[in-house]
């Protein structure tokens, strides 16, 4: 009776040795999964950091020669409920770009994107994120800051400027609720970013005024 006992406790013994490293593995390849989660983490947070600093800095150090836009004091324009413009004065030349009040700790949500429209990883984003975007600005859930960038200038012929002018010029004029916004998204979705802008160039100063023109806005005015 006493052998069984003990050649059954050796079985348990080495069944929990067994069941002990078992656990202790699993326990490592969580470890290991959580430090690559943690690292891969880290990098994302790096790249939108530097992002968002190289964003501040290109808003900061970019001055216009003369008066901007109507609506566009802060370097950018905000898109409220309906898609539509949140007026206010133009900049003048000798004034400071003013940011908008940002208040992310009460609804709607301050959303803020920084576009290069020769740029292909802008025209990637708002081809993933554009139609929640814009369900979330259109229904008043958020606002959509845009802040255009000219960033690939030279090696557009100044197409990154010259999109950023035409946006700016919509803007000024402040068209139907959605108009400017379709214009936005026109400029970097798949038919006219992918096909045309692509090419070395741009879209000419009569595509572009075809592409407002498309969606709804008198290029006339």
């Amino acid at each position: 009776m006493n052998d069984n006992l003990k050649r059954q406790t050796k079985a348990e013994r080495r069944e929990q040795a067994r069941e002990q490293a078992r656990l202790a593995r699993e326990a490592e390849k969580k470890r290991e999964k959580r430090n690559r989660l943690f690292l891969q983490g880290g990098i994302v947070l790096g790249v939108i950091a530097v992002l968002a600093v190289v964003g501040l800095v290109l808003v900061q150090t970019m001055k216009p020669a003369g008066p901007g836009p109507l609506n566009m004091a802060s370097g950018g324009v905000v898109f409220g409920k309906d898609l539509a413009i949140v007026t206010g004065p133009a900049l003048q030349s000798d004034q400071e770009r003013v940011a908008p009040v940002v208040d992310r700790t009460e609804p709607p949500l301050d959303i803020t994107v920084y576009v290069d429209y020769n740029c292909v990883h802008c025209a990637d984003f708002e081809q993933a994120t554009g139609e929640i975007l814009e369900t979330w600005v259109g229904s008043g859930d958020a606002t959509l800051q845009i802040y255009p960038v000219t960033i690939q200038d030279a090696v557009s012929g100044g197409y990154s400027t010259r999109a950023a002018n035409l946006l700016g010029c919509v803007v000024d004029q402040d068209p139907a609720p959605g108009l400017a916004f379709a214009l936005h998204t026109s400029l970097l979705s798949e038919a006219v970013y992918t096909n045309i802008v692509r090419e070395p160039g741009g879209l000419s100063n009569d595509q572009q005024l075809e592409q407002a023109e498309l969606v709804g806005i008198d290029v006339n005015d």
